[in-house]
């Protein structure tokens, strides 16, 4: 699945993004620096790349901006750029990072959920049999799935002020790295969490974030591997992955740089 457009071209549409032979095949360039300059490792050359990869993006985005703020339409930078009044409105370099992460959380995540569940469904035929004989019940399946591959590993946060929590002291301006994959492991809340069970109860899981963090395209996200799952699994009765999985450098989430697989068609 390298350089698909799977999950791209739908964000793009959304966004207002409509070159989109430009942008689509940057969006893995663009994904790949901005995993790997948040790897928590990263090298020099890897962080100059990423410099340059948001300039790249920033100036792609200007354009679009200045038309928005003089001709607003029913897009997702028009929502941005007549946000708010007066001094509460959104510059353009806030617009800008806003559509950084908003294109690359969008679209990378997804994909990646995508090639790292064709991976653990490979090996799990009983799973794909659950989702076949339960089309109404995918988006459960889908969360499952997001729990069980852990693609979205931890968020860090600033802490804003001092506090205690848990016999821990934390000072503000301390950075914190809240560890939504083991949270999504804890036995505590999963009963024998490293099974694949569609048919746990989902209510506690924190793949998309909890509280004012929660993820603004969960929605999107799920609806998309939900269509997406639903028609794979209807059109290959099994796949086989041909080799180990290989991953960009990366902290918060796991990409993968290729997804090499055989396809057995249904029927």
């Amino acid at each position: 699945m390298e350089g698909s457009p799977l999950g791209g071209l739908n964000i793009l549409r959304i966004m207002g993004f409509e070159d989109e032979d430009y942008y689509l095949p940057r969006l893995a360039r663009w994904a790949w620096f901005a995993v790997a300059g948040g790897s928590g490792v990263p090298t020099r050359e890897i962080l100059a790349e990423m410099d340059a990869v948001s300039k790249e993006m920033g100036d792609a985005f200007a354009p679009i901006i200045a038309a928005r703020r003089t001709a607003p339409t029913d897009d997702f930078v028009s929502r941005l750029v007549t946000a708010g009044e007066g001094d509460d409105k959104l510059t353009d370099d806030e617009v800008i990072g806003n559509l950084i992460l908003t294109l690359l959380a969008g679209h990378d995540t997804t994909l990646n959920t995508m090639v790292l569940s064709v991976e653990a469904l490979s090996r799990n035929p009983e799973g794909r049999a659950w989702m076949r004989a339960n089309p109404d019940e995918l988006v459960k399946a889908v969360m499952e799935l997001s729990r069980h591959i852990a693609m979205s590993t931890e968020q860090a946060r600033i802490v804003a002020e001092d506090f205690t929590w848990c016999g821990q002291q934390l000072k503000q301006g301390q950075i914190v790295h809240l560890m939504t994959a083991t949270a999504n492991r804890d036995p505590r809340v999963f009963a024998d969490p490293e099974r694949l069970d569609f048919t746990r109860d989902q209510s506690e899981n924190v793949t998309f974030g909890p509280g004012l963090h929660h993820c603004i395209g969960h929605l999107f996200a799920k609806m998309q591997l939900e269509e997406f799952f639903g028609e794979f699994l209807r059109r290959y009765d099994s796949f086989d992955v041909l080799e180990d999985l290989k991953f960009a450098p990366g902290l918060t989430f796991r990409g993968v740089t290729s997804l090499n697989v055989r396809l057995h068609r249904a029927g």
